[in-house]
């Protein structure tokens, strides 16, 4: 398991535990939430994340909102489930997007 994952899984988990042990009112929880609704639960959520990561459909128009701009730099805004980077498999992603956006010739993965 990589030092990323152990990160993921370590917050997941915190959050999980606070949500049990607190309350809206500030008091403990009676009632636990069970572990393997917890377990489903983070599951379901890694396959919403991937599924949002394996859309095609990107379109500077629906996707690229760009704050701000000048010869220097661009500021964009990031949509949840977008990739910042080309993945593995060479899936869409915000970089092509904003080479797209400057006219610039996309860069090519290494192999």
């Amino acid at each position: 398991i990589s030092v990323s994952e152990q990160i993921f899984h370590q917050s997941v988990d915190d959050g999980d535990q606070q949500q049990q042990e607190q309350q809206p009112n500030g008091k403990k929880n009676d009632t636990e939430i069970p572990d393997d609704v917890l377990q489903y639960e983070r599951q379901l959520r890694k396959v919403q994340a991937e599924q949002r990561a394996n859309r095609t459909d990107l379109s500077i128009e629906k996707h690229l909102k760009i704050v701000h701009e000048d010869d220097h730099i661009i500021v964009a805004n990031k949509p949840s489930g977008v990739l910042c980077v080309p993945g593995l498999h060479g899936k869409p992603n915000l970089l092509d997007l904003v080479y797209e956006h400057c006219n610039a010739p996309t860069e090519e993965p290494a192999t």
